[in-house]
């Protein structure tokens, strides 16, 4: 992880499952609390690809986090070519 996602200005959802032996929960934890704004949610399980086995949960919090996104602004507003995120 690097202090890159200190940066990011996009609206993050971080899930992670507690017993991802691919990459420890302390990493999904870590990596949302730098990412400003981030929402994090954390599942049980062991699976690293938890889509697999709970799609239609994971469909639904995505679909949720979406829908709690605040109105964007219109593309003229803010720039035709505004970046995502600050360059470095």
């Amino acid at each position: 992880m690097t202090d890159d996602a200190r940066t990011l200005a996009t609206p993050t959802l971080v899930i992670h499952r507690r017993g991802d032996k691919a990459h420890p929960v302390e990493r999904g934890r870590a990596l949302a609390a730098l990412i400003p704004g981030s929402r994090y949610s954390e599942h049980d399980g062991d699976d690293h690809a938890p889509m697999i086995v709970e799609s239609q949960r994971l469909v639904s919090e995505v679909l949720d986090f979406i829908e709690q996104l605040p109105e964007p602004t219109p593309r003229a507003a803010r720039g035709a070519h505004a970046p995502l995120r600050p360059s470095p």
